[in-house]
């Protein structure tokens, strides 16, 4: 199954839009409410003006707006991006650690619509690729970038307020609020275990409920 990804991942509240505007919103890093915190689009619109390469800011535009792990995003190579009249396909894949010690890869497909935000700076990055083996993402010398490096590469263009799981937790949550099943979840994650997702939706209940204590 392969999993849209919906064009934008702004609240749909007033406190929301006007984050949108001022910055990230949800609590601080060490009180618990990081899971709460949007990105706004403008925040994404700002890191890659930001970028002073067309790599920096596909990757960007790829987390944002697949939500991938950071150990997916080094590991893409051209031939894993299909260019299509609607949209861009995208296989990733990861290893997981199995039975304590082997590395077993876990591979799944995500999709991104035509209309979706910063796509182009993702197409016109691919488009100047000629070798399908060649990484997406390549570092120094012939390997991919590191975590680490894509992680100090967030941090950079976002004056420290942005890592790359935050991109994940942002994607989860916007396509809970737009309706994704638990299903839809655990496909979209690559999870072979629902509870995350339950987990997810939880959390996401509570916040419905704490929003809905504010109205008067």
């Amino acid at each position: 199954m392969v999993i849209n990804v919906p064009e934008t991942s702004i609240m749909a509240n007033k406190a929301g839009q006007k984050q949108e505007d001022t910055g990230l919103s949800g609590g601080g890093w060490g009180d618990g409410q990081a899971e709460k915190k949007r990105i706004p689009k403008i925040k994404v619109s700002e890191m890659i003006e930001k970028a002073d390469s067309p790599r920096n800011k596909a990757l960007v535009a790829i987390l944002y707006l697949t939500g991938c792990r950071n150990n997916e995003l080094v590991t893409i190579r051209r031939k894993d991006i299909d260019l299509l009249e609607n949209g861009v396909r995208i296989r990733v894949k990861y290893s997981k650690k199995k039975d304590g010690s082997k590395l077993k890869d876990k591979k799944h497909e995500l999709f991104v619509g035509e209309n979706a935000p910063f796509l182009d700076h993702i197409l016109e990055y691919v488009r100047g690729f000629e070798d399908p083996d060649e990484h997406l993402f390549s570092g120094y010398g012939e390997g991919h970038l590191s975590r680490r490096q894509v992680r100090n590469i967030t941090s950079d263009l976002s004056n420290g307020e942005v890592h790359p799981h935050l991109f994940r937790k942002n994607r989860i949550n916007d396509l809970i609020g737009k309706g994704a099943s638990e299903f839809q979840l655990v496909i979209f994650e690559g999870w072979s275990d629902p509870r995350p997702a339950k987990d997810y939706m939880k959390r996401s209940s509570k916040n419905i409920e704490e929003l809905g204590r504010r109205l008067d």
